[in-house]
């Protein structure tokens, strides 16, 4: 960590971090909404809101939920975008319409904050370093910068830690909550009914011409996905575990053109009553992998989240 003044003599916190990975991929971490709601946030916190539109003049919404249940809403506000190298974005917290709001536990930090994050890739690792300074900072907010410096270190070595821990096994395994207006009991059929699966199974764009689902201990599942331009994508499984209506583990092979796995997932999906809405939470863990496998695999976070969009909308008709 470093500070010193900016050409607007305005003090600037720094804080860098090595990560072992390629930079395209510590990128992505920052520029996907999805990928951002797996890390984002202080060490303990969860992203429970993840909207972005990432472009200049575009926002990143989001709401973390603490430990003991307290929502916080923060924004970026993107200003400029050299794709992978940097991004500079105005950050603020927020409200849930995206307002501009006052830190909830620090009423004198700075109300806008500017964010610059620079992405540096040697011999296959990635050097992020993250500059933050307060724009426009009155007297008291400015002391109150120039104070939190420890703070400012404890919270971002939490979140950089986080994102450490996702960028480890960001190729093997990936974590995705949503919350469906919908009861416990409907969402847990969507996943089990296959006439309702049917429905919403697959990325945007995509129908589920096959869906056969045999749902017991060690049941078979078997599923074709058809494209857009008509191509067919077969997929088999099982069921390892379920717990009605509240957990699934099921195994998913993809399948090439020769019927042959492409790769295996291991797939736990779990069901949490809140009133009547249902949190799921989707783990889905690289179990083994065929080297063609790889482009599937660099999209199953995309295809995924399209999907929970698709199933989204089948609830919002039920």
């Amino acid at each position: 960590m470093d500070t010193k003044p900016n050409s607007c003599s305005e003090p600037v916190f720094v804080i860098t971090r090595v990560f072992e990975v390629p930079r395209d991929l510590a990128w992505k971490a920052f520029t996907e909404p999805e990928r951002m709601k797996q890390w984002w946030g202080p060490k303990g916190y969860t992203v429970i809101v993840s909207n972005m539109d990432f472009r200049p003049g575009g926002t990143y919404h989001y709401c973390l939920q603490a430990p003991n249940g307290m929502k916080m809403w923060g924004k970026f506000v993107y200003r400029e975008i050299s794709a992978p190298e940097k991004f500079v974005a105005v950050t603020s917290f927020s409200d849930e319409k995206q307002g501009v709001t006052r830190h909830p536990m620090s009423p004198s930090w700075p109300l806008l904050m500017l964010s610059t994050f620079t992405f540096t890739e040697d011999k296959g690792n990635t050097t992020l370093t993250v500059q933050w300074s307060p724009i426009s900072p009155t007297d008291e907010e400015l002391k109150t910068f120039k104070d939190g410096t420890s703070a400012m270190i404890q919270g971002w070595t939490g979140t950089l830690d986080q994102l450490s821990d996702y960028l480890a096994g960001a190729d093997h395994e990936l974590v995705i909550m949503r919350t469906f207006d919908a009861p416990q009991e409907v969402v847990f059929r969507a996943w089990t009914d296959p006439k309702v699966m049917a429905q919403w199974w697959g990325p945007k764009g995509f129908t589920t011409p096959l869906c056969e689902l045999d749902v017991r201990q060690n049941g078979a599942i078997h599923i074709h996905m058809k494209g857009p331009d008509g191509t067919i994508y077969p997929m088999m499984g099982a069921y390892k575990e379920i717990i009605r209506p509240e957990l699934l583990v099921f195994s998913g092979i993809p399948l090439d053109d020769k019927e042959s796995p492409l790769f295996e997932t291991l797939n736990r999906v779990m069901f949490i009553k809140q009133r009547n809405e249902t949190r799921l939470t989707l783990r889905v863990r690289v179990v083994m992998k065929t080297p063609e496998a790889a482009p599937y695999i660099e999209g199953m976070l995309q295809g995924w989240a399209e999907s929970l969009d698709r199933l989204a909308s089948h609830l919002a008709k039920v």
